[in-house]
């Protein structure tokens, strides 16, 4: 795993890199800053501020009010799980306490995995809820990539009115 852009004892970055894809992630937050494949630099939109190029956020609610929240899932620490020469797990972290009113009541753990000799990674969260904690209503969590405009543009000007545009798997 290399880190660019330090800053005193801590990167601003966090890049895990096999040699055929690239990721490279916000520290602490854990969002994922640009996405190198082969020979393109940056799948991900680079117009966009690097916060918004990819993440995970959910809606939430509480049972008793009608007002959803929304919370891109910013993370505070960070932790490599495991570094062999096959594998880079990358863990981020964020944990609720009572005095944050206005966050999310969920302990959060978003994982990065790079595997040598493929070409994509993995990733998976952990939203944990404990007793006691406020309840809490989940309306929606998901991962979003927020892709290079000017390739998508190609490739749909590429197709006819009904076909398929593609795919993106990472």
């Amino acid at each position: 795993m290399d880190e660019r852009e330090e800053r005193g004892d801590s990167a601003l970055f966090v890049e895990i890199d096999n040699g055929i894809v690239k990721i490279t992630l916000s520290n602490p937050a854990g969002m994922i800053t640009s996405i190198w494949y082969k020979n393109i630099t940056n799948v991900l939109e680079y117009r966009l501020v690097e916060g918004r190029r990819g993440y995970y956020d959910i809606m939430w609610g509480k049972p008793d009010r009608n007002v959803s929240y929304f919370d891109r899932l910013e993370c505070q620490s960070i932790r490599i799980v495991g570094e062999t020469d096959d594998q880079v797990e990358v863990s981020f972290t964020r944990t609720w306490h009572q005095f944050l009113d206005g966050e999310v009541p969920l302990n959060i753990d978003k994982r990065y995995i790079v595997l040598r000799g493929l070409s994509g990674f993995y990733s998976y969260a952990n939203l944990e809820h404990m007793a006691g904690w406020p309840d809490l209503n989940i309306y929606e969590a998901r991962i979003a990539f927020k892709l290079h405009q000017d390739m998508i543009a190609r490739t749909v000007g590429a197709c006819g009115p009904s076909e398929v545009v593609g795919s993106f798997v990472v």
